[in-house]
C-alpha cells in the first residue's frame, strides 16, 4: 500500500507543474473510479448496457457527474438513475429561454451533445498520446 502511494505521489509529481501553488493534483476520473471501486460503489457500466441499455450508454457515454456512484453499491439513491438520464436536460434548460420542460432534445441536438462527447473524447486521447 504505501509503495502505491508513493509511486502514485511520484507520477502526479513528474507530471503536473512543481509550484507552491499546484501542490496536489489528480486526474478526477481516475480518481474518482478508483475511490469508488474501494467504497463498493462503482456502478457497473458494461454490465447495465446489457440489462439497462439506456442507462449503460449515459454511464459509458454521458456526463461524469458524482450520483452516478449512488447507483450500485452502499447507500443507494432511488433517483440517481433518472438524476443521470436527465442530466443533459438540466444543462440545455437554462442555456435556451425557449425550452420546455415537457420538450425533449432535438435530433440534432443530441447528434451535437453526442459529437461533442466524442470530439472531447478523442482530444483527451491525443492528448494523453502526446504526454507519454
Amino acid at each position: 500500500m504505501v509503495r502505491e502511494v508513493q509511486k502514485t505521489q511520484q507520477e502526479m509529481q513528474n507530471r503536473y507543474y512543481k509550484t507552491p501553488r499546484h501542490t496536489i493534483q489528480v486526474d478526477y476520473v481516475p480518481y474518482t473510479t478508483k475511490i469508488a471501486r474501494h467504497a463498493g460503489c462503482a456502478p457497473r457500466e458494461w454490465s447495465r448496457l446489457l440489462t439497462e441499455p439506456r442507462l449503460g450508454f449515459a454511464l459509458l457515454f454521458g456526463p461524469y457527474v458524482p450520483y452516478r456512484f449512488r447507483i450500485d453499491g452502499p447507500h443507494q439513491w432511488a433517483g440517481a438513475k433518472e438524476a443521470l438520464l436527465t442530466c443533459w436536460d438540466r444543462v440545455i434548460y437554462p442555456l435556451n429561454p425557449k425550452y420546455e420542460k415537457e420538450n425533449k432534445p432535438s435530433f440534432t441536438g443530441k447528434l451535437f451533445i453526442f459529437g461533442a462527447l466524442v470530439g472531447a473524447l478523442s482530444l483527451a486521447m491525443v492528448k494523453l498520446q502526446i504526454g507519454d
